[in-house]
This record gives C-alpha cells, structure tokens and sequence, in this order.
C-alpha cells in the first residue's frame, strides 16, 4: 500500500511490539509497525497491540515502545550516478552531501605547494570543506565514502606529480 508519510529528510517512527501468546505455549515474537510520521501514530500501534492481546484474558500480553530515524533516500538503480559522485568542472572526483540538518560536506583532491619548503615542495592531499556548523554523513555510507577517498587521493597523488614535472 503506497502512502505519503512525509519523510523526505525528516523523522519517521516505527513501533516495535513483542508480544507474548499463551495459546503457544508463550512463545514471544518481535513484530515492526510503520513508518510513521508522528510518534503518536506509532504509539497508537502499541497501544493497539496491548489491549489486543489483554482481551484474551489467558495471560498473553504485548508490551513495546516507539523508535525514531531520519531518511536518506538514494537512488535503486545501478546505472544512475549517485549526487556525491559528482565531478568538479574540472573533471576530478569528489564527494559532495549534506547531512539531515542540511550542512554540506565537499571533499576533493588538492595539491599543496610549499616553494619554500625544501623537504617535499609539491604534496598530495585532500580538501574538506564544511559548512560552519560542520557535517555529517550516515554511518551506512561510511563504506562508499572511504572508496571515494581513495578514487581523491590518487586523483591528488597524480595531480601532485604532474605539477613536479617541469614545464617547457
């Protein structure tokens, strides 16, 4: 059934029921109800499920509570190139997104160049940039963005040893 919960960045609840049937020889079982947009809609659910169960009068019983997350939508299917892939308008990798609170987060290749430095004049690296507030990412997406920086490290690396070569 499709429904408009109204998450697209924002809250969602679930309500998390165990209950416990008599008629099962008091077998237990976890069940998950939503998502929902309001806590209250959640908690409706539990509260459904222990007066259900109450009413047999034979000892089975329902407790639960209600837990929260935030949405990140991304997309399904494979051939489309996910927003943080996005490349500069230079042509190089990197890895733009903001968080549910909306900082954005950029991280790209750099090249710092230290002419006075004699130790290493040209070296790799890579930039971050946040809002001021800082950012954050979802820990579900840790995985992508440690292969993303190494795609920007060795896009910096390149970068890097180009710029020693001398020009003519």
């Amino acid at each position: 059934m499709a429904r408009n919960i109204g998450a697209d960045g924002r809250r969602v609840y679930r309500a998390v029921i165990v209950q416990t049937d008599q008629r099962r020889d008091g077998k237990s079982g976890t069940r998950y109800e939503g998502p929902y947009d309001s806590p209250g809609a959640a908690r409706a659910r539990v509260t459904f499920w222990r007066n259900y169960w109450d009413a047999y009068d034979d000892g089975s019983s329902a407790t639960g509570h209600i837990e929260q997350a935030h949405t990140v939508w991304t997309p399904v299917d494979s051939e489309a190139e996910r927003e943080q892939y996005k490349r500069d308008s230079d042509g190089r990798p990197t890895w733009a997104s903001a968080d549910v609170d909306g900082d954005r987060l950029l991280i790209a290749p750099a090249v710092f160049v230290a002419p006075d430095s004699a130790a290493d004049p040209v070296a790799p690296g890579i930039y971050f940039r946040t809002d001021r507030n800082g950012s954050s990412i979802p820990l579900a997406d840790l995985p992508a963005l440690i292969a993303r920086l190494q795609t920007i490290a060795d896009t910096a690396t390149a970068e890097a040893a180009a710029a020693e070569e001398p020009t003519q």
